[in-house]
């Protein structure tokens, strides 16, 4: 039996979409928040629907670590060869990966900078983050959110993982254009990024190792999907990481019964980081090897991960555009304990990243890859 390589891996575009969730699910507690500080009577189990994404609520906030290793997964997949042999260049390169993310970014970070003042007259604080000074709008205006100072998350607080992003993109690149796709070189640059970076800045070391680790779920990818002799494994893996993570929610240690951290330096990564979610990457994209037909019937969902973006940057704005809507109104932000706020607000969201990426982000990505290039990725 043979398989034809999938063109493009919709599993990882669902995972994708998910993630993004997730993190909102996360920053739902945004809500009960007073200036800077939470409300004495905040209880996250009081959250709408706890008891159903009670994992979300919880522990959302590492699916920015899931981002990361599928962003290095797809990365390494799509242009890593091409790199390393010359026939994509650096400045198409980036110019295609600044059209994607740049315009967004910009277009929410002039929201909230708008926006947080108004909060601000309204509490004498600004909302959940505060570092709104010239320098660090100057930080984000220049994707330098979190390379430059770090003194706390400003602005659009989730964007700082764009400034993170962008920094990857050029790791990657040299290290396709020097050391090529090899998966020791990505094996001992995730480890770097891991053990030696994360000394000193844990943030972008953990970025680094995720990023790296999902190239490493990559370059197996292909080793095992080129070789008929290998589908044994492949089909191992896709069977045995559901038991794993099966495993490792029932366990009763670490974060939400995950299992316990590993030896590493500062408070991340974990095993979720490191082994988890890399495998379940790498189970994803060869069960879609495997099964095509399956993935196929669920298309429409890869729309998920088309909108993870907008979804990721636009939530923080409309949360702050919503907390100053009702001390306008003088309705108490419990209201947004019940399930109808949350269908409302994510119902408003998915609209509102529909909008924003067929109607501002690509038109945008369109025009600046036609003015700047003469030439299209493919």
């Amino acid at each position: 039996m043979t398989h034809d390589e999938p063109r493009h891996l919709h599993s990882l575009d669902i995972a994708r979409g998910i993630a993004a969730f997730a993190v909102v699910f996360w920053h739902w507690q945004h809500f009960f928040v007073v200036g800077l500080q939470p409300r004495a009577d905040f209880r996250a189990q009081l959250q709408p629907m706890f008891s159903v994404f009670r994992l979300f609520y919880m522990h959302g906030h590492e699916a920015v670590s899931l981002f990361f290793s599928l962003s290095g997964f797809i990365f390494f997949w799509l242009f890593a060869r091409n790199i390393s042999d010359g026939t994509l260049s650096l400045s198409r390169f980036f110019l295609h990966r600044f059209s994607r993310l740049y315009p967004l970014h910009l277009a929410t970070l002039l929201l909230v900078a708008v926006a947080q003042p108004i909060y601000r007259l309204q509490h004498g604080a600004n909302f959940v983050y505060a570092w709104n000074d010239l320098p660090h709008f100057l930080l984000n205006l220049l994707l330098l959110s979190t390379i430059g100072r770090d003194t706390g998350l400003s602005f659009n607080g989730p964007s700082w993982s764009v400034s993170v992003e962008m920094t990857l993109y050029a790791i990657f690149f040299l290290s396709c254009a020097i050391l090529k796709p090899r998966l020791i070189a990505m094996l001992v640059i995730a480890l770097s990024g891991y053990l030696l970076l994360g000394h000193y800045k844990t943030t972008l070391g953990t970025a680094v190792g995720s990023f790296f680790i999902g190239g490493c779920m990559s370059a197996l990818y292909t080793i095992l999907t080129r070789d008929a002799a290998r589908m044994r494994i492949a089909k191992a893996i896709v069977a045995g990481v559901p038991v794993l993570c099966l495993t490792a929610y029932l366990v009763p240690a670490g974060p939400a019964g995950l299992l316990p951290r590993v030896v590493l330096p500062g408070d991340e990564p974990d095993l979720l980081t490191v082994v988890i979610f890399p495998l379940c990457i790498l189970a994803l994209a060869l069960a879609e090897f495997l099964r095509p037909e399956v993935f196929a019937r669920v298309a429409r969902l890869t729309r998920l991960g088309q909108l993870s973006y907008s979804v990721y940057l636009i939530h923080f704005p409309l949360q702050l555009f919503l907390m100053i809507a009702i001390a306008r109104l003088g309705i108490d932000a419990r209201i947004f304990y019940t399930p109808l706020a949350l269908f409302v607000f994510f119902a408003t969201l998915i609209v509102l990243g529909l909008v924003s990426h067929y109607q501002f982000e690509m038109p945008v990505q369109r025009w600046l890859r036609t003015t700047y290039a003469s030439d299209t990725e493919p």
